[in-house]
């Protein structure tokens, strides 16, 4: 009886619900390309899966902000393997127009600051759907940063 009891206690400390995998932010946020009104940007999603079992990344939403402008809405599906205890990365990139960003302004000074603009604030918002032992999870994630046009 005292064995059945500690198998049940084992069992249920190891069995425990997966933990919600950790966004950690923004890396290796970059312009990739500069051509006319065209920029590109590319960077990664940085994650941490703190479990001891494996997962998968199953799909990506993200909305793209440019100056509190939105430019666009990524959707994506994935079937990338997770690993346990782990950092992993979700590669991200878009291209946007400085023109859009004109249709969208009503000052004139914020017309001219596009015109000459050397840096612009990027704003991804959105969720990542993972699952850990057949669990989904949505992780959301809300990350902001300045970047240089020029240098």
């Amino acid at each position: 009886m005292r064995l059945a009891s500690l198998l049940l206690i084992i069992c249920c400390i190891s069995c425990s619900k997966p933990e919600i995998p950790e966004f950690v932010g923004v890396t290796d946020l970059q312009i990739t390309e500069v051509q006319g009104t065209n920029v590109g940007i590319s960077g990664n999603l940085e994650y941490f899966n703190s479990n001891s079992i494996s997962g998968k990344l199953l799909h990506l939403d993200v909305e793209v902000f440019i100056n509190k402008i939105p430019i666009t809405i990524i959707n994506k599906d994935y079937d990338q393997t997770i690993e346990a205890k782990s950092a992993f990365k979700i590669p991200i990139e878009t291209t946007f127009s400085l023109s859009d960003l004109l249709n969208h302004q009503s000052i004139l000074g914020d017309i001219l600051n596009i015109m000459t603009i050397k840096k612009f604030t990027i704003h991804y918002k959105g969720t990542a759907q993972m699952e850990i032992a057949k669990i989904p999870f949505p992780v959301p994630f809300d990350y902001e940063e300045e970047i240089e046009l020029e240098k």
